[in-house]
């Protein structure tokens, strides 16, 4: 696999490294045109239209039509002029058809978020805020002029001090007016920050009662539309990696990652008067043929596919996961986030249980090629004596359904077809009963039964003769990148299987810790089960904060730990013997896989020899560690000028990874700790932003060691910066102490349990009460 394509959330536009890194993705490889109208007739269906539905919406919108037509004609095209045709053609589709779902005019605003989730590379903005802006960005207006747009966007501490104005303006009210965007001299000094690139026009799912949302989060967007003003802006398979492909990639990677269960996103681009659909998955990208709207055969492709995805296709059919359905009285366009009610397979092969989400992910991936990680609280729902199986799950279950105390941990990611699923790990070592090790229930690889028609209201309309083509069995068909490909006849070599597991363990996130000792004994407990994962030969290699639990169990039981890590999805065998000890020879050998790569985990949380690594891959000496001053109250050591890298096979990347992982969790607690939605939103950009929201590795790797030689560093009057930072003074020590080991190559298994225990001893002295 691409070294580049890691669940590192940082694929976004702006910086040159993180741009460059997207194109490299977006490889010979990766990227396929299909200059034949199969996408149109095979993906989307358009000759499914009736033909009078065409010629109707067709001899209603021949002027605006025809204004399209004039404007790419026009010598220096302004992409300002396309949005009101457009909006007339729109409007025409929807009363036609009587549409349930709307297109907005966007291109002024920046889609939300739901309130308390964070998406690297987003904005830098209060989690639960939307439609607010504080950046600047550039963006040519068609006639090689620079105009700058106002963008979501954090801005660095260095060039807006404490104290300053970073808030919204009011020219980003609610309103979807054809506004004039305002010139470089109405904008004070543009500062270094990334452009979000607000979609040009966006179709929305409505709410339960068939409402349009006033104030459009991503998880309500159906497809995005992107307009330019000149036809030479088009894809085209001389271009794989042209501005505007790059562009619709990074709109999908926050569809897909703030869409619930999202398989893949659709994007339409006009480019003048050529009219090109794109499909992006897990694996790559798929373009369809250019078609012309100003010849007749391309005109009605153009109101084919806008009829299809505005009014005929389902939730699936743009992309769904067709084993998971909505709650009863729920919708994908509703204000709070719907719940879910999703399938797991248990051990038995032909036995299906259904868990419903509770609130937002614990943690969802952010990148856009990869697993797609996301991680849920569920609840199971009760059932009678039989087995759940998906004809028996109905849309009408709801909350009155679950199992008392049922709070469980879901995870969902896509596998890549050489590794067996992290299900099968789990079971292989679930007898051993590692502490600090999440509690495998029921999990495997996601199959749909295409004879199934009560698991969702609305079913996909897949081409079956290509699904059953697949390795399946029956009517069963394994949901994975492959399942809307072979509809198009794509050969797949990356493909990537759909994998859902449950643990019993009952857990939050880190961030929801009740007091600093607390915390640090979840830490301490996860350590210990990766200490005892480590010892019987198996290097987890994940550690980030959507693996990382407080137990959520009654601590009342002694032997009840205190937190537990989860995510055995990237793990590794390095030593067969030492597990053979655990599980026995034949075990052992089932879990000997190849592996995607040496560098794995999540940027935001990578050891910094990682990050140097990842960052110069083409350098032939690796880049040093920082050199900071010794200062640990625990353990004493001169740090030497340079460590060598760490093997592949050491777990000290993991440890340096579990330190930054206390750090994100102590500053997304000082972030929700803030009583005004305010005082979020200058935390969340002036520090949270900062420290974790970099876009590439090689600035993760550059702000990481900065803050790390910031903590450290004596002799700087950082004082300040610390208690805005983090006002729990009593933590400060502790990240003191461990990154001064990690700093210093030296941070094993027993320094890192001795600081945290010294610690939490220290906090038990001062409060008896402290767990």
């Amino acid at each position: 696999m691409n070294p580049h394509i890691v669940d590192n959330g940082i694929y976004s536009q702006s910086h040159h490294a993180s741009r460059d890194d997207l194109r490299n993705a977006l490889d010979e490889k990766r990227v396929t045109f299909l200059e034949t109208p199969d996408f149109w007739t095979k993906l989307l269906l358009t000759e499914s239209v009736p033909s009078d539905t065409v010629e109707s919406i067709h001899e209603t919108v021949q002027v605006h039509l025809k204004k399209l037509i004039s404007l790419a004609a026009d010598r220096n095209p302004l992409e300002s002029k396309m949005y009101p045709p457009l909006d007339a053609i729109f409007r025409t589709v929807k009363k036609q058809n009587n549409s349930s779902r709307v297109w907005k005019d966007h291109h002024t605003k920046y889609p939300g978020v739901d309130s308390g989730v964070f998406i690297s590379g987003l904005h830098g903005k209060d989690p639960a805020s939307t439609q607010l802006s504080s950046a600047h960005s550039e963006k040519s207006d068609g006639r090689g002029r620079a105009k700058r747009l106002k963008v979501e966007g954090r801005i660095p501490t260095s060039i807006n001090p404490e104290g300053s104005d970073g808030g919204a303006s009011s020219d980003d009210d609610d309103d979807d007016s054809y506004r004039a965007r305002k010139t470089p001299s109405q904008f004070g000094k543009p500062s270094r920050v990334f452009d979000p690139r607000k979609p040009d026009y966006i179709l929305l799912d409505t709410d339960y009662q068939g409402c349009c949302p006033e104030k459009p989060l991503w998880r309500q967007i159906a497809v995005i539309m992107e307009l330019k003003a000149l036809r030479s802006c088009a894809p085209s398979p001389a271009g794989p990696g042209s501005s505007l492909i790059v562009q619709c990639t990074d709109y999908a990677r926050l569809h897909m990652s703030l869409r619930p269960f999202q398989r893949f996103s659709i994007l339409f681009s006009l480019c003048g008067t050529l009219f090109t659909a794109v499909l992006i998955d897990r694996v790559g990208v798929i373009i369809s043929n250019n078609v012309d709207i100003s010849k007749p055969s391309g005109v009605r492709t153009f109101i084919r596919a806008l009829v299809r995805v505005t009014c005929n296709m389902s939730i699936y059919d743009l992309g769904m996961d067709p084993t998971v359905s909505l709650n009863e009285t729920s919708a994908m366009g509703d204000s709070n986030i719907p719940r879910f009610v999703v399938t797991v397979p248990s051990k038995a092969s032909k036995t299906i249980h259904a868990y419903i989400t509770r609130g937002i992910p614990i943690w969802q991936s952010s990148s856009v090629f990869g697993r797609g990680t996301v991680v849920w609280n569920v609840d199971e729902l009760s059932t009678t004596s039989k087995s759940v199986t998906p004809e028996g799950i109905e849309k009408s279950q709801d909350e009155s359904n679950t199992l008392p105390n049922s709070s469980l941990i879901l995870k969902s990611a896509y596998r890549n077809k050489e590794r067996i699923g992290e299900s099968e790990f789990y079971r292989a070592i679930q007898s051993a009963k590692i502490d600090g090790l999440a509690v495998f229930r029921a999990g495997g690889d996601i199959h749909w039964d295409l004879d199934s028609t009560k698991l969702q209201k609305d079913k996909p309309t897949l081409n079956t003769d290509a699904a059953e083509s697949r390795d399946c069995t029956n009517s069963s068909v394994a949901i994975s990148t492959a399942l809307h490909r072979t509809q198009l006849g794509l050969k797949v070599d990356e493909d990537s299987i759909a994998h859902r597991l449950v643990l019993e363990s009952k857990g939050k996130r880190l961030s929801e810790y009740e007091n600093l000792c607390g915390l640090l004994n979840a830490v301490l407990a996860c350590v210990k089960g990766h200490e005892a994962l480590y010892a019987n030969g198996i290097l987890h290699r994940d550690i980030s904060i959507g693996n990382v639990f407080i137990s959520d169990s009654d601590h009342s039981v002694p032997s009840a730990t205190q937190g537990f890590l989860a995510d055995l999805d990237m793990a590794k065998v390095y030593d067969e013997a030492k597990l053979a000890g655990l599980i026995g020879e034949e075990s052992a050998k089932l879990l000997v896989k190849s592996t995607t790569g040496s560098i794995t985990g999540t940027a935001q949380f990578m050891s910094l020899s990682l990050l140097y690594e990842h960052a110069n891959q083409d350098d032939v000496e690796p880049a040093e560690r920082p050199i900071v001053p010794m200062t640990s109250r625990i353990i004493r050591r001169n740090p030497q000028a340079s460590q060598p890298p760490q093997p592949a096979n050491s777990p000290l990347h993991d440890l340096e990874s579990f330190v930054w992982v206390l750090f994100y969790a102590l500053c997304l607690k000082e972030m929700d700790s803030k009583p005004s939605l305010s005082e979020r939103e200058t935390y969340c950009r002036k520090y949270f932003i900062d420290i974790f929201g970099m876009l590439s590795f090689r600035e993760t790797m550059e702000r990481h060691t900065s803050i790390m030689r910031l903590i450290l560093d004596s002799n700087r009057p950082n004082n300040t910066w610390k208690r805005n930072c983090i006002s729990d003074a009593d933590a400060w020590p502790v990240l003191e102490d461990l990154m001064q080991a990690a700093s210093a190559g030296t941070l094993s298994y027993k320094e890192f349990k001795d600081t945290l225990q010294f610690h939490i001893e220290q906090l038990k002295q001062v409060d008896p009460a402290q767990p």
